[in-house]
């Protein structure tokens, strides 16, 4: 008979291996104790969440003054349930979102439901190890400039990897514009505690209005507790609470809550203690990074929270999954997660100088083997996503310089708006065969649970090299209803009577009827292959018989013996539709 989950969980955690992942107690800081004891319902004397008057609102309001917060609220549903109402109650339905597109799911999530139509920032990333970095107010106020007033901005910091954004200059340049800005720190749960000992500023005195965190990841507290500040007056408190009571259950775990009210307690009274010990502690493995021959570690930077190790094998790119093993094996060390060319470790307030020695000696046992040769050299990431700086034809993004190297996060062609293609007819289709069509489902690594692909968007060929690459190499896609990812659900047809979003959401000329201009047959937007890597262009011109040539001014296109030029676009806006292998002028276009 199979192990229960329960007898699962006790064996596992009787065995010699060392969590550097979350959660943040590291099963070490065990504040309560006894569980099934306390565990109740909303009983006489207990409060209700939902209503709070007694001691859970006496717990909140302890945790809103220990980080500085006008107001906070307990989340028993992780952070994913606090994104959801924050976004719920700072944008109206059918609004407009600016969301870097570095953000988690739940953010994606939030935008199907609340059937919002987004414009992604990228982030910049220009270095060899293709991680993204935080956001900058100068790259926020250029994606707003044509926001007008009140825009809503939501980005992700700390990243996964520890990137934090400008957000004290972000929350300047939307203030300015009477704007909200929503910040997702669920990486970010211990900054509040740690100001002034090196660790980055939190969201919450940088002046964001809403700031998401996850205590579980960072703090001594159980999986799935979680924290929503609010922190100006712009987003009404009787909003978020109606929020709060769509995404979050009205059975709330009080075990949960009792360790939420355990953890503000005791990061009250040796948080900010154990927090400086854990900083000089990372700053002695730093200043030791040299001492390994094969392991390559990334480096300290300013605005990022050191907590978070970053180690590749530099002469074997690609071998991150190897590399994991490897801790694992050699170590005894479990990471966070791999990506195909990096590991992940995260390291809290719970881990001791005798767990620090653990970690040097994972790294010489690991180092060791790689120089005995264990490595194999897999296919290199960079071959997949091209360097394409600055391809914004027909995308709703804003693009940083020297970015798109090895990092999943590329300017997206979005055909239609994502709840649109979530709502519209679907079918399954052959993933290689699936270019040129509309994505109907997003698809993601998880972790990090960043979708590099998501509903009305152009699925592209690095789209499809990139799934199969991850396939082969032994990496678990996320988001596929299919989840060999040997099949796509793309939208039934490719068909679009609307205005093809772009930066700002402004229109591409003006608007088509497309079905009267093709007489009824299949049509599709194609927008400017001159800006599209060659390898794009060259798989298509095979697959459709659709010959793509560079003309004057940018753009050029013929097929079946006629031209098409846009008029009156810019180079970087025009867009031709190819009619059953025939692109056609529009009626407007000179012969």
């Amino acid at each position: 008979m199979e192990q229960s989950l329960y007898e699962t969980l006790k064996t596992y955690s009787g065995q010699d291996v060392y969590p550097f992942h979350m959660p943040g107690h590291k099963r070490r800081l065990e504040l309560i104790k006894g569980l099934y004891t306390l565990d109740i319902t909303e009983i006489n004397g207990f409060d209700d969440l939902h209503q709070a008057e007694g001691i859970l609102k006496e717990g909140m309001e302890r945790m809103a003054q220990a980080v500085g917060a006008k107001r906070s609220w307990y989340l028993v549903g992780g952070s994913t349930c606090g994104i959801l109402s924050a976004v719920h109650a700072a944008v109206r339905p059918g609004g407009k979102i600016y969301a870097d597109r570095n953000c988690h799911r739940s953010v994606a999530n939030a935008i199907l439901l609340r059937r919002l139509n987004p414009v992604y920032i990228y982030p910049q990333c220009g270095d060899k190890w293709g991680i993204s970095r935080g956001l900058t107010g100068d790259k926020v106020r250029k994606a707003c400039e044509q926001a007008g007033e009140k825009p809503v901005v939501i980005l992700t910091s700390p990243t996964y990897e520890g990137h934090v954004s400008a957000v004290k200059e972000i929350a300047e340049v939307i203030h300015r514009r009477d704007g909200i800005l929503i910040v997702d720190e669920a990486h970010g749960a211990h900054l509040p505690y740690a100001q002034g000992l090196g660790f980055p500023e939190s969201a919450v005195s940088a002046g964001a209005d809403l700031v998401i965190q996850s205590l579980h990841k960072t703090l001594p507290a159980l999986t799935q507790s979680a924290a929503l500040h609010l922190c100006s007056d712009r987003v009404a408190e009787k909003d978020i609470e109606a929020a709060l009571r769509i995404y979050e259950t009205s059975s709330p775990s009080y075990v949960m809550m009792a360790g939420m009210d355990a953890c503000v307690r005791f990061m009250q009274d040796k948080g900010r203690d154990m927090l400086g010990a854990l900083y000089g502690r990372l700053e002695d493995f730093y200043a030791k990074a040299g001492s390994w021959k094969n392991l390559e570690i990334y480096a300290k930077k300013e605005n990022r929270d050191i907590s978070r190790i970053l180690i590749r094998a530099g002469k074997y790119p690609g071998s991150g999954k190897q590399l994991a093993g490897l801790f694992r094996d050699y170590g005894r060390i479990e990471p966070e997660y791999c990506t195909p060319d990096y590991v992940l470790l995260i390291c809290t307030l719970a881990d001791t100088e005798e767990g620090f020695l653990r970690l040097e000696e994972a790294f010489s046992a690991v180092d060791k083997k790689i120089g005995e040769g264990c490595l194999e050299k897999p296919d290199t990431f960079a071959d997949i996503i091209p360097e394409r700086v600055g391809r914004e034809a027909g995308r709703s993004a804003v693009c940083g310089s020297g970015e798109l190297q090895e990092n999943f996060l590329h300017p997206a062609i979005i055909r239609t708006a994502p709840w649109k293609a979530d709502e519209a007819e679907k079918e399954k289709v052959f993933t290689k065969k699936a270019i040129g069509r509309i994505s109907g489902e997003m698809v993601y690594l998880y972790p990090p649970g960043v979708p590099f692909l998501m509903p009305g968007e152009e699925v592209e060929a690095w789209h499809v090299r990139l799934i199969e690459k991850l396939r082969s190499g032994g990496f678990e896609l996320s988001g596929l209803e299919d989840a060999s990812g040997e099949t796509l659900i793309c939208l039934k047809e490719n068909l679009e009577n609307e205005d093809i979003l772009s930066d700002g959401q402004e229109r591409l000329g003006e608007r088509h009827d497309l079905q009267e201009a093709a007489q009824g047959m299949p049509c599709y937007p194609l927008t400017d292959y001159s800006l599209h890597d060659k390898a794009d262009a060259l798989e298509r011109e095979k697959r459709e018989g659709i010959l793509f040539h560079p003309g004057r001014g940018g753009a050029g296109f013929e097929g079946a013996g006629k031209g098409y030029r846009g008029k009156g676009l810019p180079h970087d806006r025009r867009t031709a539709f190819w009619f059953q292998g025939t692109f056609r002028r529009h009626p407007d276009d000179p012969e």
